[in-house]
């Protein structure tokens, strides 16, 4: 198994664990069991937490095929126009 499939199986326990947890809460009415809803968010944050910062980019790819439909549509367009039938109107 990778690391990443691990963390998302941990993931998985964790946060299944703590809805089974809050079902049981409101299926009895047992409130003291709230007090084991941290540690399953805590548990989860430790898991999935990282500590390198995301960066964010703009998606270049999707600009690129964007421009590029647009080229191709004014081509086509520019096409059509000069292709267009004129109507004779005899008066």
């Amino acid at each position: 198994m990778t690391k990443y499939f691990t963390k998302t199986m941990t993931y998985i326990y964790f946060s299944g664990d703590a809805d089974l947890w809050m079902q049981s809460i409101a299926a009895t009415q047992e409130y003291s069991m709230l007090k084991y809803i941290p540690a399953a968010i805590v548990a989860t944050h430790l898991t999935c937490s990282s500590s390198k910062s995301a960066r964010m980019e703009y998606p270049h790819d999707s600009m690129k095929f964007n421009t590029l439909q647009r080229g191709n549509e004014d081509v086509i367009r520019t096409w059509i126009d000069g292709r267009k039938v004129h109507i004779l109107s005899y008066d």
